[in-house]
């Protein structure tokens, strides 16, 4: 909760629950992982409003449009959101700010390396 606290979306964030599964548990059990990933999604619909779910491991990532649609709501891998962001990042041709904070480091020479790191 820190982290939302620090961003301002603390209140924006109905619950975070969490499956009592290692992730080797879970790539051994998709179908364990599943019943738990709804039976959670479900207690947070009806115990918090929750609106939308995040499933914050990639491993859960190819069950997110099947939950979304036995629950009827949004469900997020965030892997992907992140992966689909950068797409369209990318798609619109925006690059690092080099101003300030992410300035190249100064150049060095390189040497032990001919033909390598030189301009």
């Amino acid at each position: 909760m820190q982290e939302l606290r620090r961003y301002g979306l603390e209140s924006r964030c109905g619950s975070i629950r969490l499956l009592d599964l290692s992730v080797d548990e879970l790539d051994a059990n998709i179908e364990k992982a599943r019943g738990l990933l709804l039976s959670e999604a479900r207690k947070a619909i009806e115990e918090d409003e929750a609106e939308a779910k995040l499933l914050g491991c990639a491993g859960l990532s190819g069950l997110d449009k099947e939950l979304e649609k036995e629950l009827g709501t949004p469900v997020i891998v965030g892997v992907v959101a992140a992966v689909k962001l950068l797409e369209v990042i990318h798609d619109y041709g925006l690059k690092t700010n080099k101003v300030l904070t992410y300035q190249p480091p100064e150049k060095k020479t390189v040497i032990g390396f001919p033909g390598i790191f030189q301009d």
